[in-house]
């Protein structure tokens, strides 16, 4: 870490730029323009949009001194205006300022695309005839675990996979095989496949963000379920016409359809932070900072749709049974909503500071210190995936996003 050994001085006026200078050195306002004398009138150090004021980092020994720092409000979704940031430092600031403007609404997380590709799951294969025993089955490629059942040659078909851990209450769809065509002449049918669950949803995150040597990171909201696999068609029972002639072979069932994808989670509301501190030693002295509004929370984005199931194979008219459809893939949950931003004088973690001889410690105010009035909620969640088109069963439906939760407002916040 580097003493400051040189000073940089500045007559009262308004600079338009940023502090940020690799070397450790200390600076000093209050000079008249003409004279270079003390005055006590302060220079203004003013940043550009998506800048910060004041960045000292890696130094020690540092003085600030008669100087106001001011960030303008953020320019872009979901950024921060941060005026001051001091980082694994020792700093002395005395008869400052730190304004921070407006943080931006987070930006919405995306809506996970639209239909699958394929929109449907493979169809069963057909009955056929062979010499010798031998099932048909018709998986899913996207989601190899759903597979129609196979066909058999006498008996039931084989049921559709993958069996569902809770029955479904409507036992014509539980992908059951069907009867042989020979005995019972397909009575009873293979049956229809269970439907995929809808997707869980999304949560907010459970922390604000992270604050480390490289500046603040807001966590975004959580992303929604994936939507459950769906069972395959039970496949179909076909004829057995005698081994010296062959082996009618009832369809199989259609492919299950695969879930949906979850919403991606909201991103968080820009934060308005007049002071960060990050392993640092802050002494601070007759001293003002203020924090403007922060933003809203992004709103999570929405689930994307199951695939649609399989139509079970078509059987014979004399010989064999048609299987059983797949059934439809569980849509995605929503996305969780962004959690608000913060509005906070002096944000901190890993350091300590003192305040007109006060150790800081986090306070909803505290003299000197400005915030916004009223906090900021945190972004919607976002919407469940619908069932698939021509499905009325809602247990499909993802289940809509969490709202993020409420952003900050106080002077003083330390972080764990």
């Amino acid at each position: 870490m580097e003493s400051a050994t040189s000073r940089i001085y500045f007559c009262e006026g308004v600079y338009e730029g940023s502090i940020t200078h690799p070397r450790a050195l200390s600076y000093f306002g209050g000079l008249d323009c003409g004279t270079w004398a003390y005055i006590g009138k302060r220079a203004t150090i003013r940043s550009a949009p998506g800048s910060i004021a004041l960045h000292i980092a890696n130094a020690k020994d540092v003085a600030v001194a008669d100087l106001d720092f001011e960030a303008p409000s953020a320019s872009g979704k979901g950024a921060s205006s941060i005026a001051g940031f001091i980082a694994n430092s020792t700093v002395s600031l005395t008869r400052t300022s730190f304004t921070a403007g407006a943080g931006r609404d987070g930006e919405s997380g995306p809506a996970e695309g639209g239909t699958f590709n394929p929109a449907v799951a493979p169809n069963g294969k057909g009955a056929q005839f062979r010499r010798f025993p031998q099932p048909i089955y018709q998986a899913n490629d996207l989601c190899p675990e759903s597979i129609g059942g196979g066909g058999a040659s006498e008996g039931r078909g084989q049921a559709g996979s993958p069996v569902m851990p809770t029955p479904h209450p409507d036992t014509s769809t539980d992908g059951a095989g069907g009867a042989d065509y020979g005995v019972d002449r397909c009575n009873p049918a293979a049956h229809t496949g269970s439907n995929g669950s809808g997707g869980a949803p999304g949560q907010p995150a459970t922390r604000y963000g992270v604050l480390d040597a490289n500046g603040w990171h807001a966590d975004p909201g959580g992303a929604g379920g994936k939507g459950g696999v769906a069972q395959g068609g039970g496949g179909a029972g076909g004829s057995n016409l005698g081994t010296a002639v062959g082996f009618w072979w009832g369809a199989s069932g259609g492919a299950g359809g695969c879930g949906g994808v979850g919403g991606s989670g909201g991103l968080s509301g820009g934060s308005s932070l007049a002071l960060i501190a990050f392993g640092a030693h802050v002494t601070i002295r007759d001293s003002r900072f203020s924090a403007d509004t922060a933003g809203i929370g992004g709103t999570g984005g929405g689930g994307q749709m199951g695939q649609t199931g399989g139509a079970g194979g078509i059987g014979s008219d004399e010989h064999a049974c048609p299987g059983g459809r797949g059934g439809a893939g569980g849509s995605g949950g929503g996305g969780a909503g962004g959690a608000g931003g913060l509005s906070v004088g002096i944000l901190f973690t890993s350091s300590a500071l003192t305040i007109d001889g006060r150790p800081a410690r986090t306070a909803a105010s505290y003299d000197g210190i400005t915030i916004a009035a009223v906090g900021v909620s945190g972004g919607m969640g976002g919407p469940g995936g619908a069932p698939v088109p021509g499905v009325t069963d809602e247990l499909t439906r993802g289940t809509p996003g969490t709202p993020g939760k409420s952003g900050v407002i106080s002077a003083l916040f330390e972080l764990p």
